[in-house]
Formats: structure tokens, sequence, C-alpha cells
């Protein structure tokens, strides 16, 4: 194992978490390990987002180090001022990175390579390379030449950063950092899940330990529900297993036989559960190795709402911290997650404004006291407990959470305002999803909040049902909700989530028992019912909420999920305890009630902790398995690994590109079937290539990805003029010749023949030319001269699209010596003009001509010239003769 790239990764990252330890304990004094769990997600957040704030004037090196040292000079200040961390329980916290990281690292050295089938690591690893070479920010995108990177770089810009510092080679750094971001997220689960428990009274650790568990490793239940299926008989396994197998994008059959047996059950099928989405856990996308926003945000998620609960733990007449948190904290980290994973943004304010209507302090006691504002206010707005104070909690809520979705957006600018792809807004109401899958995905979670809310409701005095009218509104919410479960109008996802979400405001406006754990609650079901509700219309348009689901599932799974540790260590803490009670009544030394029934709620509370821990192990314990079961005789981090066996020609040559200085573009063919092996050189090197893997689809839209790969097809086929206009025009520096290339045409240009064509490179695999394009072949209009006496010239010239497509060049030729030229006497031939490729048609004198024959025009004629490239023209230059530049 290459134990010092990992021991420079490793430094980089210590160096962060001790410098923010004194930032975080100024952050969260009262936290019990004084924010040290949020130490290092802090110090990375500070050094991607200037990263790429500066990176948008220069980037390199220096910079990088400029970025690093942001968070040591802002720890050095707080230490000074004296903010100190605990230091065991930062130790303590180190170690459960530690762990995290080493269970991660493992997990990759099973499958460290970077592969094109089944993910996007290749575009990932892209990325990575085009942002490392990149003297400015947003890096030219590697696969769509001259034109800025359309796709989310913050994350990349991050890794690539803390790799520069550290002198670690991507090819590690890229396992590296999917370990550190998956070790970020068991940490910030298990420090803000047990800071939230040890304010409930119950155990820290206990609570911290469950959230890390349901966080970062459990599964929904829907992998033990498909292996109970392998208990029936395969008839009557799948005559009903539609609604729980359906989704698998295999023959329906086999899928069933497959997943619902454990020595053939794969964990790629987990995610499709509910037809035309996709739901990952955080464990599934860290196993599945993509470095991916959605994958490695998600403590960062966590983070954001640590920061939400620092506000709700500040007291009303704190007002300038309440503000600091929600004006420079709270946007800091939506603003990198806008650069990251632009899907998370809107998460983060909506935990500010979560944390902004559930926090003991109304929104009002943000205004300045004595102030215009406040004073014009009516007396008892702020009011807890009143319709008046409830709706002006919520009203003000609403209009503090959008200011800060404001500043979050403005820190996350660099990326929206232009790097964000083609896309068509928002559609509302998508495909709904049924019962089955809704309990499949979140039936845990869901089982554990039904318990704890109505154990909260029934032991809170203020939510008691003794009002004829309260009652009324519960029955009349329970009707409502029942009829969306069932019969024509059914909307599960609202009957469940509506419900949730009802009573468990109830229950965090009204119930002192309740803590933050049931702010996150709301949080993670809110989510789950926005993905009913609305979608995002993008690429792929054949499938509504594929996107969509993918990118908000996984958040909406860690938030669920670190509620749930807290709640259920919460409910098993009160099941024990009933238990114990109703022992001692059994026993004769309480008195009062009936041991049996006391006893049933406690029983009931402990097994729901239980199952549903038990339920969601299943899915880990078989990815181990099948991940670790057979270890690597010689574990290796390398992404690389297994190329240089399959591909040992092709990584000599992309080592050579890689040396090269600057971003040069480079030829290689499209790669229009995305997950197979090709856009390999720029793929490894970020390099831009005119057109890489047609992701472009959707990110510039189906006409540019294939108005370019049309192009490069013509540059690997097309008649010598024809390649070297384009590749002027795309300003191709190097010409890559490989396996793809040769596979994906019968037939390519003799590179090696052609003027201003150098071979750099060769070996048995990959040829590598370099272009002069002073010495390529153009496409030329020659205005030729069929005697002395007489001298052509053109006067203008005009470029459109005619009604058949065709590109036209409409031009006037002068005869500046006259009709009878400079001596009087009669022309014996008028002039004559020829175009290389191109069709002449001369709109005088009705001639025509194909191409390379000269049309004999008379002066001031006009001259159609038809391009039969089909492609746009940029420009004339008039040097001697009309030279037409082709691109795109």
């Amino acid at each position: 194992m290459e134990l010092l790239q990992i021991a420079r990764w490793l430094l980089v990252c210590a160096v962060l978490y001790v410098a923010a330890l004194p930032v975080c304990a100024l952050v969260w004094p009262t936290l019990p390990d004084r924010g040290a769990a949020f130490a290092l997600p802090l110090s990375i957040v500070s050094v991607g987002l200037s990263a790429v704030w500066i990176g948008q004037l220069r980037y390199g090196p220096a910079v990088a180090v400029i970025v690093v040292s942001i968070p040591v000079a802002a720890g050095a200040v707080a230490f000074a001022r004296g903010h100190r961390p605990a230091p065991r329980r930062a130790a303590e916290v180190a170690g459960v990175f530690a762990l995290a990281m080493g269970f991660a690292l493992a997990l990759r050295t099973a499958s460290p390579t970077i592969t094109p089938q089944g993910g996007e690591q290749f575009l990932h690893f892209g990325v990575l390379n085009a942002v490392s070479r990149a003297p400015a920010l947003p890096p030219e995108d590697m696969w769509f030449a001259g034109e800025p990177l359309r796709y989310y770089y913050g994350g990349h810009t991050t890794t690539a950063t803390m790799a520069t510092v550290g002198g670690v080679e991507l090819r590690y750094a890229y396992n590296l950092a999917l370990a550190t971001y998956f070790g970020v997220l068991a940490t910030t689960a298990y420090g803000l899940a047990g800071a939230i428990a040890d304010r409930s009274g119950v155990s820290r650790r206990g609570a911290g330990a469950a959230s890390a568990f349901l966080v970062a490793l459990a599964g929904t239940v829907t992998t033990p529900v498909r292996l109970a299926y392998g208990l029936l008989p395969e008839e009557t396994a799948i005559r009903y297993g539609a609604p729980v197998f359906g989704a698998i994008r295999d023959a329906y059959e086999e899928a069933v036989l497959a997943q619902s047996n454990p020595w053939t059950w794969t964990w790629w099928d987990a995610r499709y559960v509910v037809p035309g989405t996709l739901q990952e856990t955080p464990l599934y996308s860290f196993v599945k190795g993509d470095h991916h926003g959605h994958t490695i945000t998600t403590g960062f998620l966590l983070l954001a709402a640590g920061l939400a609960y620092a506000y709700y733990l500040t007291p009303a007449e704190d007002r300038r911290r309440r503000l600091l948190l929600l004006g420079c904290g709270i946007p800091l980290v939506g603003g990198w997650l806008g650069v990251t994973n632009t899907w998370a943004l809107p998460t983060a304010v909506g935990l500010a404004w979560l944390g902004l209507i559930t926090a003991p302090a109304h929104p009002i006691t943000l205004l300045a006291p004595g102030g215009r504002i406040r004073t014009a206010l009516p007396d008892g707005i702020d009011e807890d407990g009143t319709p008046l104070g409830e709706v002006s909690r919520l009203l003000f809520g609403t209009a503090t959470g959008a200011a800060v979705g404001g500043l979050s957006i403005a820190a996350a600018s660099p990326f929206l305002l232009g790097g964000t792809p083609t896309n068509d807004g928002i559609g509302l109401f998508p495909p709904r999803t049924e019962l089955v899958g809704l309990l499949l995905l979140y039936g845990g979670p869901f089982l554990l909040f039904a318990a704890f809310l109505g154990w909260r409701w029934r032991a809170a005095p203020t939510l008691d049902l003794g009002s004829r009218s309260r009652t009324v509104a519960v029955l009349a919410a329970g009707a409502v909700l029942a009829g969306l479960l069932v019969g024509p109008f059914a909307f599960p996802a609202l009957a469940v989530c509506g419900g949730l979400l009802l009573a468990g405001y109830a229950v965090v406006r009204f119930d002192d028992g309740s803590g933050f754990e049931t702010t996150l609650l709301l949080a993670g079901v809110g989510l789950v019912l926005s993905m009913e509700l609305v979608h995002a219309r993008v690429w792929p348009p054949e499938f509504d909420r594929w996107n969509t689901t993918l990118k908000v599932a996984i958040q909406a799974w860690t938030l669920s999920a670190i509620a749930a540790g807290i709640v259920a260590t919460r409910l098993f803490a009160w099941g024990r305890e009933r238990l114990r009670v109703a022992g001692e009544k059994r026993n004769g030394s309480l008195g009062g009630g009936t041991p049996a029934r006391d006893r049933l709620p406690g029983l009931a509370a402990v097994l729901a902790v239980g199952c549903v821990l038990m339920a969601s192990a299943v899915f880990p314990a078989l990815v181990v398995g099948q991940e670790l079961g057979d270890p690597p005789s010689d574990p290796t981090i390398d992404g690389f690994d297994g190329h240089e066996r399959w591909y040992p020609d092709q990584l000599a040559a992309l080592q050579w590109l890689d040396e090269r200085e600057g971003t040069p573009t480079v030829l290689e063919a499209p790669t229009r079937q995305s997950y197979t092996w090709g856009s390999v050189a720029s793929t490894f090197t970020g390099l831009p290539t005119v057109v890489g893997w047609d992701h472009q689809r959707g990110y510039r839209g189906d006409e540019a990805f294939e108005r370019r790969a049309t192009h490069v097809d013509r540059m690997y086929t097309g008649d010598p003029v024809v390649v070297g206009t384009l590749l002027e025009n795309y300003d191709v520096e190097y010409v890559w010749v490989g396996r793809a290339e040769r596979e994906a045409y019968d037939r390519t240009v003799a590179f090696g023949s052609m003027d201003g064509m150098e071979r750099v490179f060769e070996n048995e695999g990959v040829r590598i030319y370099r272009v002069d394009h002073a010495e390529t072949p153009g496409y030329d209009l020659e205005l030729a001269e069929d005697s002395e006496n007489r001298t052509l010239s053109v006067d203008d010239w005009e470029f459109r699209e005619d009604e058949s497509g065709h590109l036209v060049m409409e031009l006037t030729i002068v005869n500046e010596a006259g009709e009878n030229g400079t001596d009087g006497s009669a022309a014996s031939e008028p002039p004559r003009i020829r175009s290389g490729l191109a069709t002449v048609e001369a709109t005088a004198g009705e001639e025509h001509a194909r191409a390379h024959e000269p049309v004999r025009l008379g002066p001031g004629d006009t001259v159609r010239v038809r391009l039969d490239l089909g492609v746009p023209i940029d420009r004339v230059h008039e040097d001697g003769e009309v030279q037409i530049d082709l691109i795109q």
C-alpha cells in the first residue's frame, strides 16, 4: 500500500482538524466536545470555498497554500483570544474519524480502480485533473474544449487543493478523499447526535454511535424484505414480488430470484426500489466510489445542521451571535455546498429556516430592540403559544430564511452565475411513490418517528386532547390523511409524511421534552415529501425524477437517520426504564398500576428499536461480506490499479501527454456510449478534448454534442483540407489515435503524411501527433486572376444559412481595372473564381461549377459559395485570398 501518500494526506487532514478546534470552541462552546466533530469539515469548507473564489483570478500551488493557511490563521486568532478545545473529547472525535476513514479505506482497497463501468468515476477524475492544471477557475471543460466546465466543481477543487498541498498524486487522492469524506460523515453524525442526546439526559456515546451507524452504514429495509422472499416458493415470490422487485432494471424473474438469495444478492440493485427513481443511502454511494457531489457533501450537510443547532441553543439576548450564525456561518457552508452539490444548498437554507421557527428564541428578537421596526409591531407578537405569536414566528422565520438563502447563493455565485448545465426549470407533481415503495425506503426511521411522536404527544401537557375543539381538529386531520392513503385520490407519501410533519411540528413547538432531534426529523421527512411534489426538469428527459431522487434522497436519508439515531436512543432509554419500573411493581417494591400493562409500552419501544437496527444492519453486513470477504493480497488505493495490466500502451501515452505544459486541446474520438472506456486522453490528464462523453447532452443539449461529435468524425476521416480547417478552428494541438479511434473509424486520416502533422509519440497501441496550424491544409476560397492586366478584389461578403440549412457565403467580385482592362481593350475572358472543396454557383450567366472547377465571372458579378460541410462559418481573412474558417 502507498503509505507515504496516505501519510501526506493524513498530515493535511490533521493540520486542518487541529487548526479549527479553537474556532469550533467559539461557535459551539456549550457542546460536550466543544464542536470538535465539526472541526475538519469546517476547515475543508474554508479551504474549498476560498479556493473557488480566489481561483477565479488565479489557481495553482501558491493559491492552494494560501487557502490552507486561512483556517490555520483563524484558529490561531481564536486560540489567542482564549477559545480552548476540550482535549479529551477532541481525541475521542479523532478516534471516531480514524475508525470511519479506516473502514472506508478498506472498502476502497477492494475496488480502488477508477473505472468507467457503472458509474461516473471517469467524469469526476477528469474534473479533478482539469481543476489541477487550470490556471484559473472555472476550468476549461475537459470534454468540451474552449468552454468553461458546466458542472459543480467545488468538491473537486477542494480535493485537488488538499492533494496539491500534501504532494499527493491524484490517482491516490481520489480514493483518499472519498475515505475522508466518509470519515467526516460518521464523525459529524456522532458529534451532533451525541450533543443533542446529552441535553435530553440520555447516553451521549450511545446516541452518537446509533446515529453514526444509521447515517453512515445502515441500509433501507428493502434488503431484508427482498431476502425474505427467498423463503417463499419461487412461483409465489414471482407472483407477489412486483411491488418489491419491479423497479430493478433486469429481467423481472431473474431479479426476484437473484436478489432474494443472499449468495446471489448484489448491492448494486439496492437503489432500484421505486420505478423511475434512484434512491441511495450514504454507504451505497461511497461503495459505488463516485466523487459525486451528493456523495461527498452528506457530512457537510450535518455541519449546516450543526450551525442551525448552534443558533437553536443561542438565547434571544445574544442577538449578535445569532446574526453572525445566520449571516456568516450558514451562508458560507451553503455557498460551499452550492459549488459542490447545488442540490444541497436549498437544504442548508431549509435547516436554517427550521432552526429559526423551532428555536426557543422568536425570530422577531433578531430585530434591534427599540428600533423603528420592532417598536412598530403590535404587542404580544413574539409571545409563544398564541395564534399571533405562532403565525409571526413562521412569517418572520421565513423572511429571515430567505435572506440566508440569498447570502448562500451569493457565496456560491462563481458557479451559479455561469456554470450551471442546461435545464427546463422545475416540474410539479411527478409520478407518485406507492405506499409499499415508501415504506421499503423509509419504513425504519418512520416507525421510530411515529413511536417517538406518540410518546412525546402523550407526555406533553400542552398537547392534551382534553378540549373538544382540539380533539375535533386532530380527528379531522387524521381522517384527511387516512383518505390520502387509499381511494381514487390516494397520495401515500403526503398522508404518511404529512402526518409526521404535523405531529412533529406540534411536538417541537409545544413539548418541552423534545429537542433538536425533532427539528431534524422535520427536515428529513420534509425532504422525502418534497420529492413527491417537485422535481428538476433536467437530463435524462425520459425519467422525471431520476436526477432529483438521486441527489435529494441521500439528503433525506442522512437527516432522517441522524434524527432516528437520537430518537432510538431516547426510546430505548424510556422503554428500559418502563420495564424496570414494571419489574419493581411486579416484585412488590413499588405500588400502583398493573405490571403487565406498564410493561407493554416499554417492551414495544425496545423491540421497535431493536427491529429497526437489525433490519438496517442487513445491507452493510452483506456489503462488507461482498467487498471484504476476499481481501486483496496486495491492497492498494491506486486509482490506476489494473490499468497497467489491461492498457499499458495507453497509460504510457497518457503519462507522456500529462507532462505537457498548460492546457493544449487534444483530439480523440467522442464517447457516444457512456460508461465505456473512452475519452481517456482528456479524462486521465484533464486536457480538453473537442467533445468527450455524451454527458455533454445533459450539460449543453443534444444539438451541441452531436455537432461537435460530427466534426470530430470528419477530423478523423475527412479530406485533409477539411481536417486542417477544423483542427485550426478548435485549436487542436495534439491528435490522439488509440484503440477507441481505430474501433470507431474504419479508416482514419493518414496524419503522418499530412502537412503540419508531426508524430511525437508512438507505441504499439497509441500514436500522438502535434499540430502545426501554419502548415496544415486550410479551406480556402481563392480568387484566381487569369491575366496580368486584371485585378480582382472582394468588395463585401455575407454569411447566412439558406432555407435548406446549407451555409452560404455571398460575395461581390470587383474588377478594379474596369470592364475593358487597364489598357482599355476588351477583356478576352471574364475573370474566374474557384473554391477548394465547396460548390460554387454563379448567379451571373447561369453558370455552375463543382469543386475545383473555376467559374467565369464578369465584373461586379455575385457568386454564391455553398459549403457542403454543414457547419457554421466564423470569420473570413483577406490576405490575397479569402480563407473560410469553420467552427462549431
